[in-house]
């Protein structure tokens, strides 16, 4: 019964999810492009985690494909604003030492035992996370579009899928919340349609 109903809201979750992706793609302005690929990276994650379980290989390129557009988007939406040269990079640096520790322990990576390699591989990530987090401080709520909540949603978003990737006790929880804060980051692009 608890399978049943897992598999149930797996699929209502990737569906809703799916849709919101959708409608953000049929927006005529590129911003709403981005946000969409932002959800796109979270999104493949979820996928993963409900089909192949695993393959954290996959997973991590998706959430540094999320974190970067979400890098790109801050970039595009606030123009009126200068990005230090310092943070744009050490972002850059830190994108570039992630994808690369993506592949350590090549192979064998997935296994509990390699759980230093993962705490490795999640530093330059947390490093992402961090700049971002200074970024949408600074913008605040710059022209009311709400991003401020992204402030709040990105320290969990990280939390969720650390915890998920060192292959913690509990799974269910950790995917759930990152499945929620997803959602979350999903309706406040939403909310800015009419706005821009």
């Amino acid at each position: 019964m608890k399978t049943k109903i897992k598999t149930i809201l797996c699929i209502l979750y990737l569906v809703v999810m799916f849709s919101l992706i959708v409608h953000l793609l049929e927006q005529p302005f590129d911003i709403f492009h981005r946000f969409a690929w932002v959800l796109i990276g979270l999104y493949m994650c979820d996928v993963v985690d409900v089909i192949y379980k695993d393959n954290r290989l996959i997973q991590s390129f998706a959430i540094t494909l999320g974190l970067y557009m979400l890098y790109q988007a801050w970039i595009q939406l606030y123009t009126m604003l200068t990005i230090p040269s310092l943070l744009s990079l050490l972002f850059t640096i830190c994108l570039l030492v992630r994808i690369v520790l993506c592949f350590v322990p090549w192979k064998q990576w997935k296994k509990k035992k390699y759980r230093g390699y993962t705490l490795l591989r999640n530093l330059p990530l947390f490093g992402l996370c961090v700049i971002l987090e200074i970024l949408f401080i600074e913008s605040g709520n710059t022209n009311s579009y709400g991003l401020w909540w992204i402030e709040i949603l990105l320290p969990l978003l990280f939390v969720f899928f650390a915890c998920e990737d060192l292959q913690l006790k509990h799974p269910t929880i950790w995917m759930g919340g990152s499945w929620i804060s997803h959602l979350g980051l999903a309706l406040i692009f939403l909310q800015m349609i009419g706005q821009i």
